[in-house]
C-alpha cells in the first residue's frame, strides 16, 4: 500500500490494533515515511500519531469491556495489542488515569 488516505490509515489501525505497536510500523503499513506520516496526521487531526494510536487502543479496550465486562484481562490486553495485562494497566493509568477495574465497574453500571 502506498500513499494511503489518512482516514483509511486510521481504519487500518482500528482493524489491526493488535498487530501495530508503533507509529513507525503504522507508517510503514500505509506506505509513508514516519516523519511524513506524522506530519500528515498532525495537519489532519491536530494530534500526534502517537495520541491517535493511544485513542484507538483505548476505544478498543472500551469496546471489549462493553461486550463483556467480565472478560479476562489477558484477553482484553491481547486483543488491544498489549503484551500482557501489566502493560495494559500501565497504559490505562499513564494515558487515561484510569484502570481496567474502574472501566469494568463503569460498564457494569451502565448495563
Amino acid at each position: 500500500m502506498l500513499d494511503m488516505d489518512i482516514e483509511d490509515a486510521i481504519l487500518l489501525l482500528r482493524n489491526n490494533v493488535a498487530s501495530i505497536h508503533t507509529v513507525t510500523e503504522w507508517a510503514d503499513k500505509v506506505g509513508y515515511s514516519r516523519s511524513h506520516f506524522t506530519t500528515l496526521i498532525r495537519k489532519e487531526y491536530e494530534k500526534t500519531a502517537h495520541q491517535i494510536m493511544c485513542l484507538v487502543k483505548y476505544k478498543k479496550v472500551l469496546k471489549l469491556i462493553e461486550e463483556d465486562p467480565n472478560q479476562k484481562g489477558w484477553f482484553i490486553a491481547r486483543k488491544a495489542g498489549f503484551s500482557d495485562v501489566k502493560s495494559l494497566y500501565k497504559f490505562l493509568k499513564h494515558h487515561f488515569d484510569t484502570s481496567l477495574t474502574l472501566l469494568r465497574r463503569e460498564a457494569k453500571e451502565c448495563k
